[in-house]
Formats: C-alpha cells, sequence, structure tokens
C-alpha cells in the first residue's frame, strides 16, 4: 500500500510535467488496491460500498473545472490580488492572501481553489517581490479552514460513510477552524513577519 500511495504521490507532484489533474493520482492509488493478486484490498468488499459520494465529488470538481474553464476562477483571483496592498507591513499582505483564498473556498472544494489560485499567486508573488514562502503558507492555512462540508471532499465523504451527522461535522470543523485562525494565523504572521 505504501509504494501505492507513493505512486499516487508522484503522479500528483509531478502535474507540471504531465498535466494529470491531481485526482489521477488518488483513483491510481484506488485501483491498484484492488487489483487481483497485487491489490491489498478484496474486491469482493466492492459490491457494499456506497459510490453515490463519486457523483458528488464529481460535482464538486466539475464545477470548478467549470469556472476555470469559462474564466471566472482566474479573473476572480486577478482582481482579488490586485487588491494586495503591496506596499503595506508583511503582517497585513499575508492576512489580505489569507482572506481572498478563505473567500474562494466558500465558492467551490479547496482543491478546486488550490488548483486555480496557486499559479496565479505563485508569479503574482514574484512579480511584486513578495516572499513565496509566506504567501503559500497563508494560502494553505486558509484551505484548511473549514466551515461547510462542501468546501472538502474528504468531510463529504465523512458524511456518506454516516459516521458522523451533518451537525456534528460542521461544529467540529468550525470550531478547528476558528482556533486554526486565532491561534496559528497569528503565530504564523508573526513569524514571517520577523523572519523577512
Amino acid at each position: 500500500m505504501l509504494v501505492f500511495l507513493l505512486l499516487g504521490s508522484g503522479i500528483w507532484a509531478t502535474d507540471f510535467f504531465h498535466g494529470f489533474h491531481p485526482v489521477v493520482g488518488a483513483v491510481t492509488v484506488v485501483v491498484l488496491a484492488f487489483l487481483p493478486s497485487i491489490g491489498v484490498a478484496d474486491f469482493q468488499h466492492v459490491g457494499d460500498t456506497d459510490f453515490s459520494i463519486l457523483f458528488f465529488i464529481g460535482a464538486v470538481f466539475a464545477i470548478g473545472d467549470g469556472l476555470a474553464y469559462t474564466g471566472f476562477t482566474a479573473d476572480a483571483a486577478n482582481y482579488l490580488l490586485e487588491l494586495i496592498p503591496t506596499d503595506a507591513s508583511l503582517a497585513i499582505i499575508f492576512a489580505v492572501v489569507f482572506g481572498i483564498t478563505f473567500l474562494l473556498t466558500f465558492l467551490m472544494e479547496g482543491l478546486a481553489v488550490a488548483s486555480v489560485l496557486t499559479p496565479i499567486l505563485i508569479p503574482y508573488a514574484e512579480n511584486v517581490g513578495l516572499p513565496l514562502t509566506p504567501v503559500l503558507m497563508s494560502e494553505a492555512l486558509a484551505l484548511s479552514s473549514y466551515f461547510f462540508p462542501y468546501q472538502s471532499a474528504v468531510l463529504v465523504t465523512i458524511l456518506a460513510e454516516g459516521v458522523a451527522n451533518t451537525r456534528e461535522v460542521i461544529r467540529t470543523t468550525v470550531v478547528c477552524s476558528v482556533v486554526s485562525i486565532l491561534v496559528l494565523l497569528p503565530l504564523q504572521f508573526a513569524f514571517f513577519t520577523l523572519l523577512y
């Protein structure tokens, strides 16, 4: 299984080379895990699996792809990035990047936001002379702040499994996200502001 996961991660990490969507790596891991004689999962259990969640996840990615294809997300990201006050303190800049990413996660799933915003954010930060690592860390913290299940395919999958009800999932994610924003975000801003 470790080899399968490393292969899937390799596909994901080399998307700049082959252009495959990150989902291809995940699907590869699943297919390999279920292959007879080399897979680690028993293929007979596939019949017991509820595949309805795949339709929701497919819809989430289709919305993201549709918004990207029409140019909406690129236009929105570019417009929002122009709001960054490049002459302000680094903490303010990091906060604005966090806020932009955070707002976009309410429009589509986090992975879709990352796949649209990051390729725009990296050249933007380099062109205006912003330190890349803290800018991307601000984006990453925003991408891990969930308030509703539709913001994360993982949360949707948890709900589909029926191990927790929607109210419990939302309450837990909100508490974790608020604590992360109130504790980790200021520490991150302080650390990178002092570092740079």
